[in-house]
């Protein structure tokens, strides 16, 4: 058992390049945060599936399917255009909703890379 510890404490008191040992300490973090990481995962997965269905509701009801139609196939590269299809979608779709919606995306998507790059470390029990 002494052997163990005298072999910790001499590789811990060597000198490692700096990418190595932040490499090693971020591992060690995430090892730490693994179930904070697990519950911010689960509540950010389902607030962007209680969001998602609202803000599709929401289109539902207003039927803003149409008005999205029409901005497509009457899509043209112009400064005009563009300006009254943004105040046309302002109309009918909810943008708190929305911008909320793609920011829950947004950290949902970097989750999903952390989850991807710390896989093996995050799966162990």
């Amino acid at each position: 058992m002494n052997d163990k510890f005298e072999t910790i404490k001499y590789l811990s008191e060597q000198e490692t390049p700096l990418n190595i040992k932040r490499k090693s300490l971020r591992r060690i973090k995430i090892l730490k945060m693994r179930p904070y990481i697990y519950a911010v995962s689960a509540a950010f997965i389902g607030n962007l599936i209680l969001l998602g269905t609202h803000v599709f509701h929401h289109i539902v009801n207003n039927e803003a399917i149409s008005v999205i139609r029409v901005i497509i196939q009457d899509f043209e590269f112009s400064t005009d255009y563009m300006s009254n299809a943004a105040l046309g979608l302002k109309e009918v779709l909810p943008m708190m909703q929305s911008s909320f919606l793609v920011i829950n995306l947004i950290l949902v998507i970097y989750l999903a890379t952390l989850f991807k790059r710390y896989r093996s470390e995050l799966l162990k029990i």
